[in-house]
């Protein structure tokens, strides 16, 4: 600031009103060098999730994949508590709508073809299956794991269920509608 600055340059001020001063311009660059650390730590976290979930906001959740904030870290070259505190409160407007940065952040499910589906996206062909099932004769988790399992997605019956479950669905028994 001009006029601390100017202050300093005088002779009227005390030493202990001079080391006042420098020590509070000392601790405001601090500060913002700190706050621009930040910012460009939050930018490269941007572009990392960008580049990886690409096919995310080219074709949608079913295409997002397995992300971890340790992989993350290790290619930011930092600790993963900063990649945490980096994606914290932080938000991202896709073609698919609004997410947080942690939403990229998920656990993957295997595939026959050795690669990997994100949780987000076998919940997504989850609730394709069930917005194209027969009312009248709805489908078992076991058939919904058999569907997948077409799709090349290898996953338990549990795991079904659970992600069912997070989509909101009942089973079979109480979806069946009599027509």
């Amino acid at each position: 600031v001009p006029a601390y600055k100017d202050m300093l340059a005088g002779n009227s001020l005390s030493e202990k009103e001079r080391n006042y001063i420098l020590e509070r311009m000392r601790q405001g660059k601090f500060l913002i060098g700190a706050i621009e650390e930040r910012q460009r730590t939050v930018d490269r976290l941007a572009h990392i999730i960008l580049e990886r979930q690409a096919d995310f906001f080219e074709h949608g959740p079913s295409q997002l994949r397995p992300l971890t904030m340790t992989d993350v870290a290790k290619e930011m070259g930092v600790h993963e508590t900063t990649v945490g505190r980096a994606a914290a409160n932080k938000w991202m407007r896709t073609p698919h709508g609004l997410k947080e940065f942690r939403w990229f952040f998920t656990s993957g499910v295997s595939t026959e073809g050795g690669g990997t589906v994100a949780q987000e996206g076998v919940q997504e062909m989850i609730a394709d299956i069930l917005a194209r099932e027969n009312p009248a004769a709805p489908l078992a988790d076991e058939a919904i794991t058999a569907e997948l399992k077409k799709r090349g997605i290898k996953i338990a019956r549990r795991t079904v269920a659970k992600y069912r479950e997070g989509l909101g669905q009942p089973p079979a028994h109480l979806r069946k509608k009599r027509l």
